[in-house]
């Protein structure tokens, strides 16, 4: 009997985590550079262009640095979701 108690939890488990599904809207993400759009950043670009933040429900946004901006303060102050430096 317990086997069978065993067996139906487990399926319980296995099938409870199938019901998961992407959001309607991406949920929107800034990352504000430490510099320049260049090379040093090419990884981010080729995920947004081959689309694989799409895929995870996320629409990327790079931010160039601008002179005098930290890129600190800007994510400290919301201007900025992350910060690569």
């Amino acid at each position: 009997m317990w086997r069978l108690a065993f067996a139906l939890l487990l399926q319980a488990l296995f099938l409870s985590g199938t019901g998961w599904s992407q959001p309607d809207r991406p949920e929107s993400i800034r990352i504000q550079l430490k510099w320049k759009h260049q090379f040093q950043f090419a990884g981010y670009y080729a995920a947004i262009e081959k689309g694989f933040y799409t895929e995870e429900g996320l629409e990327v946004v790079l931010i160039e640095r601008e002179p005098g901006t930290d890129y600190v303060k800007s994510v400290l102050s919301g201007h900025a979701d992350y910060g690569i430096g």
